[in-house]
C-alpha cells in the first residue's frame, strides 16, 4: 500500500514537472487575442455581406432595365439607377478587399509584435494601441455632414468673437 502511494506521487509531481516546464512557450496564434484583428474580421465579413445584397440589387435594376419599354421616360430612370448600383458595388468591393488586405497585414504586425513582447516579458496586446484604433476608426466612420446653416452660425460667432476681442483690446 505504501509502495502505491509513493508511485501515485512521483507521477503526480512528473505530470506537475510537465505541466510548468510545458507552459512556457510563445502563442501560436496571437491574432486571436488581437481586439484590432479581431475588429478588423467583423468589418470584413460586415462588407463581404454587403457586396452580396448590393450584387442581387444590381441583378434586380438590370433586369428592371431590361424589361422598361422605350421612349416612356422609366428609361433614364432605371439606367440611372442600375449605374449607381453598380458603382456602390465597385466601391464596396473595393472596401472589401481592402480589409482583407489589412486583416494580412495585422496577422503578420501581431505575430512580430506578440513575439517581441514575449520575449521582453511584457503584456500584449497593449490597450493604448487599440483605444488609439478606435478613436481612428470611430473619427473615419463619423457622419460626414455639410450644413450649410450651421457653417453660417458658426462664421457669424467666431466674427462676433472676433470683433469683440478687437473692441476689448482697443
Amino acid at each position: 500500500m505504501f509502495h502505491v502511494e509513493q508511485n501515485m506521487r512521483k507521477i503526480a509531481l512528473f505530470i506537475l514537472t510537465i505541466c510548468f516546464l510545458g507552459c512556457n512557450k510563445p502563442n501560436p496564434h496571437p491574432e486571436l487575442i488581437d481586439p484590432i484583428y479581431a475588429d478588423l474580421q467583423k468589418r470584413s465579413a460586415d462588407i463581404k455581406k454587403l457586396v452580396e445584397d448590393q450584387k442581387k440589387i444590381v441583378v434586380d435594376f438590370e433586369k428592371q432595365l431590361k424589361e422598361v419599354k422605350p421612349q416612356t421616360g422609366q428609361n433614364k430612370y432605371a439606367e440611372k439607377r442600375y449605374y449607381e448600383s453598380k458603382l456602390v458595388l465597385e466601391k464596396l468591393e473595393q472596401l472589401a478587399s481592402y480589409y482583407e488586405v489589412r486583416i494580412e497585414s495585422r496577422l503578420k504586425y501581431a505575430k512580430a509584435e506578440y513575439l517581441k513582447a514575449w520575449n521582453e516579458k511584457k503584456s500584449w496586446p497593449d490597450p493604448a494601441e487599440y483605444k488609439e484604433y478606435e478613436a481612428i476608426t470611430n473619427e473615419q466612420h463619423k457622419k460626414m455632414t455639410w450644413n450649410v446653416q450651421d457653417r453660417i452660425k458658426k462664421y457669424k460667432e467666431e466674427s462676433a468673437e472676433q470683433q469683440s476681442s478687437k473692441k476689448s483690446s482697443h
